[in-house]
């Protein structure tokens, strides 16, 4: 987080995260953005595709 606040749900644990957090998930982890508390600056970053390397979201057809 750059700026701002989210709740935010990972493997049913809900969390807030405020500037200077990091919400880590391993492959497969569900995690999902809840609610903007405030004006929110986040970066998104991913690792390369492991296991059978299927692209696109977990739960996408």
């Amino acid at each position: 987080m750059l700026e701002g606040k989210l709740k935010v749900i990972s493997e049913d644990r809900e969390y807030i995260l405020e500037k200077g957090d990091m919400l880590w998930t391993k492959m497969g982890d569900f995690h999902e953005i809840v609610e903007a508390l405030e004006d929110t600056t986040m970066f998104w970053l991913e690792g390369p595709l492991m296991g059978k390397k299927r692209k696109g979201h977990q739960y996408e057809l």
